[in-house]
């Protein structure tokens, strides 16, 4: 009698521990992977914000030509895609791609929530790369004039695609 009710008691702590730890890894797991996007955003407000000064100098200038050779050289140093867009959608310079060949960036809901509120952010697939990426757009102004919207994104980590395999 005593070793079927010691069993028991057994058996249910086993249960209960595994479903509080379960539980926790959960909460653990969603708590580092929203810090994980949020540092990824914040790194790519800093460096548009670094990047802004000299990409309004080339957008006032109209040389596209000179604004290409300036980010594929900042691509040089980072991961980080730089994506030039004009207000109303054309892309004027990209640091990986041919602007030629892209589409209409103007409903992209990272550009719609930068021309909203002037700066913006996105997680999904890219259709130009192909893969997942991680977005962050601010529109750049001269004065209350918006002249343009930088475009920064990265590829989503080896880290989020584990945690979507978790998931």
């Amino acid at each position: 009698m005593r070793r079927g009710l010691f069993f028991k008691l057994f058996l249910s702590n086993i249960v209960i521990s595994l479903v509080v730890l379960i539980s926790l890894f959960l909460i653990i797991t969603n708590i580092i992977r929203n810090n994980y996007r949020e540092m990824n955003f914040t790194r790519l407000e800093n460096l548009s914000y670094i990047l802004k000064i000299d990409i309004e100098k080339y957008i006032k200038s109209s040389s596209t030509e000179e604004l290409d050779i300036y980010i594929k050289n900042v691509m040089q140093f980072t991961d980080v895609r730089i994506t030039v867009i004009s207000i109303d959608g054309i892309v004027l310079s990209d640091s990986l791609y041919d602007k030629e060949k892209m589409d209409n960036h103007g409903k992209r809901p990272e550009v719609i929530e930068a021309k909203l509120s002037s700066k913006g952010k996105s997680r999904r697939y890219s259709k130009t790369g192909k893969k997942e990426m991680i977005y962050y757009a601010m529109v750049i102004k001269d004065g209350e004039k918006d002249l343009g919207i930088i475009r920064l994104s990265i590829e989503g980590s080896t880290f989020d695609k584990l945690i979507r395999e978790i998931d």
